[in-house]
């Protein structure tokens, strides 16, 4: 695909280009990957095609691995507000404990996970992009040769940043995560 002829030809011949290029991809990641279910899936890419159509004339890509970069991008981006919004549309749904101690411990663990959670979305929030692509991906078992297509670096520099970018995480979060115990006491 010629990405920066995309902007010259009509919305149709745009959108099908970018689904025949993007869209079985982009649907293996989230299906296959993420576990999201099928309709959902193909809401979320047909989503992402629609907004990267839309932008095509707005936005400059210095190469092609940029400009799909730019694509699964906003694919994750849309995938994140999928999997937040089920999580808080399913939340209310689950099994209460009917003893009370048992309540105010579950209460207690819940919120400590999710501060736990929200300190590790911060800290990848921090990141640059192809750092957080690497670690997503990395995560769901992808190889460094699918990740680099993504993130415009080598696979050498993508095993060696995978290998720092743990630690440095699992030092910010182990921080972060004393300095909220200290905190509490």
């Amino acid at each position: 695909m010629d990405f920066k002829k995309l902007h010259t030809k009509p919305k149709e011949k745009r959108l099908d280009l970018l689904f025949k290029t993007f869209g079985k991809q982009l649907f293996g990641y989230g299906h296959q990957q993420w576990k999201i279910p099928k309709d959902a899936c193909w809401d979320l890419v047909y989503a992402c095609l629609y907004k990267v159509e839309e932008r095509v004339d707005t936005v400059e890509f210095e190469s092609e691995e940029k400009f799909k970069s730019y694509v699964f991008r906003i694919f994750i981006n849309r995938m994140k507000n999928y999997l937040r919004d089920e999580k808080v549309r399913t939340k209310g749904n689950r099994e209460v404990e009917l003893e009370e101690e048992r309540l105010i411990e579950r209460k207690d663990t819940e919120e400590s996970e999710t501060e736990e959670i929200q300190i590790l979305n911060n800290i990848l929030d921090q990141l640059k992009d192809w750092q957080r692509i690497l670690m997503l991906m990395r995560a769901q078992d992808y190889s460094y040769a699918d990740i680099s297509k993504y993130t415009h670096q080598s696979e050498k520099n993508l095993k060696v940043y995978y290998g720092r970018l743990k630690k440095k995480i699992a030092k910010e979060m182990e921080l972060k995560l004393q300095n909220m115990t200290s905190y509490e006491k």
